[in-house]
């Protein structure tokens, strides 16, 4: 990745992946229903926050698979609690139910990945 002083919190700096590292935020966009690579080091680390967080909702990385289905039923009502004023609020459930489609389209129809960048605070703990 490289970009401008996007260490000094500077959340609008452009960025640019490149080899391994573009290769794998592709990976990440396409499991979790993006249309395209972070412009920004904001965009960047907000949907890298955002798809932890719907990793975590669906039980992925946090149990075993097979516990995953009832573990999503508690984590995506605390994820639709966490974004009860944000316009986030059904992906999760279209997430732990493998829509990968519907949530693909939620993500375009309301500009996510811009307004993840937009949101994004380097030096909160949110």
């Amino acid at each position: 990745m490289v970009g401008g002083s996007a260490a000094n919190g500077d959340k609008n700096d452009p960025v640019v992946f490149q080899g391994k590292a573009e290769h794998t935020i592709r990976q990440m966009i396409a499991k979790h229903g993006f249309d395209r690579l972070p412009f920004t080091y904001g965009e960047f680390q907000g949907m890298q926050n955002y798809c932890a967080r719907l990793d975590i909702a669906s039980g992925e990385y946090v149990v075993r698979k097979e516990l995953q289905e009832a573990w999503s039923q508690g984590g995506i009502k605390s994820w639709e609690e966490a974004q009860a004023t944000r316009d986030y609020k059904p992906v999760a459930a279209l997430y732990c139910a493998g829509n990968l489609d519907a949530v693909r389209a939620y993500h375009l129809q309301h500009d996510v990945m811009t307004q993840l960048g937009k949101s994004y605070d380097e030096f909160s703990e949110d």
